[in-house]
């Protein structure tokens, strides 16, 4: 379980300054419910979470060295 500000500057869609920009404005929704605060903690493997309504990809890389 992480906060949803360190998961969404993790995935490279908003700084975490950005993302409590984006709360108060209500652009951020998880599981369809509207985020009012930033410090939410949610889950990448479960939660769905989205900004402006599009699906946000929290998946980690993998790198392959050849």
């Amino acid at each position: 379980m992480e906060r949803i500000d360190k998961i969404l500057s993790n995935a490279g869609v908003l700084t975490r300054s950005e993302c409590k920009i984006a709360v108060k404005r209500k652009q951020i929704t998880l599981n369809g419910e509207i985020i009012k605060d930033a410090s939410v903690k949610a889950d990448v493997a479960i939660d769905e979470i989205r900004y402006k309504g599009e699906l946000v990809n929290t998946e980690k890389f993998v790198y392959i060295m050849l």
